[in-house]
């Protein structure tokens, strides 16, 4: 009985949310290969097939970590160009993370949490 009660008290603080997502604007012309999200206790890859690319009609990642929140560096890897990095990018599970590319640098678009 005392584990039911424990599993269902780690439930409703947990609330099923150990990611956050991340939201790609303004990169709808790169030929992007793959994405890697580097936490501090997570390191995350995405690899962006031709299939992928054609459904995508937004850029939209989800992102597990088990921790609630902390920074990661982002790194965008374009075929024939140099990766896009964008690092100390403030995250929170369960929260929308934007980010859009202006002037050939990424740029963290501050979420309201």
């Amino acid at each position: 009985m005392l584990l039911i009660g424990a599993l269902l008290v780690f439930a409703f603080f947990n609330n099923g949310r150990s990611y956050f997502i991340l939201e790609l604007h303004g990169m709808d012309d790169l030929e992007i290969s793959n994405i890697i999200v580097e936490g501090p206790d997570f390191t995350t890859g995405f690899y962006m097939t031709a299939q992928v690319k054609k459904e995508m009609s937004v850029f939209k990642i989800n992102v597990d970590s088990p921790i609630n929140e902390g920074t990661a560096t982002i790194t965008i890897n374009i075929e024939n160009s140099s990766p896009l990095v964008l690092s100390n990018m403030p995250f929170k599970n369960g929260k929308t993370i934007y980010i859009s590319l202006s002037g050939g640098n990424l740029n963290y678009v501050k979420a309201h949490w």
